[in-house]
């Protein structure tokens, strides 16, 4: 393989933050956006795919290009590495938490593939997670205290179900109740 210049690493680069940032664009948007030429951008997105850093997708008569970094989040921190528009469908739940999949595409201004594309993003990330099925499912986010009400809840259960003993039992919540705590 060649020697690349330094300029070529920066394109593409920015074309992989370029496209963590706006999952689903196209080819054509690209080729817009960076006014760079055509063959240079196609060396520029293959490469990217061979590095199994973006995905594309047919769609029609072009490709639409994906990320393939999962990155972290962290609830109680709010550290992150989420993109924009991930970040603005956070928001608007947190906001209005059981929001519906169509109340996202009104807050958000976001397409319906994207919305979609976003919510499991953020769903891989245990960020939010559903909380109703069906025909427009709605979502929340999850903070510390909900999980922990969430594992109480199963842990009671099973202790109810005489799937698990006493102690076993009373070592889980002082566990979680010490988790909480710090």
């Amino acid at each position: 393989m060649k020697r690349e210049r330094g300029n070529e690493n920066d394109t593409r680069e920015n074309l992989d933050r370029f496209i963590l940032d706006n999952p689903g664009v196209s080819f054509s948007h690209i080729l817009k956006l960076f006014k760079i030429n055509r063959g240079t951008l196609r060396y520029h997105l293959q490469y990217l795919e061979g590095e199994e850093r973006v995905k594309s997708i047919r769609k029609g008569q072009q490709n639409c290009y994906y990320s393939t970094q999962v990155g972290s989040f962290d609830p109680v921190t709010g550290a992150s590495d989420l993109t924009r528009k991930q970040i603005r469908i956070l928001r608007a739940i947190k906001d209005d938490p059981g929001v519906s999949r169509k109340g996202l595409l009104d807050l958000t201004k976001q397409s319906r593939e994207e919305v979609n594309y976003n919510l499991k993003r953020l769903r891989d990330k245990k960020v939010i997670w559903k909380i109703a099925d069906g025909g427009d499912p709605c979502y929340e986010f999850i903070t510390k205290e909900k999980l922990a009400a969430e594992m109480m809840a199963i842990i009671l259960e099973k202790f109810l179900d005489d799937e698990m003993d006493r102690e076993t039992f009373l070592m889980l919540t002082r566990k979680l109740d010490e988790d909480m705590d710090s």
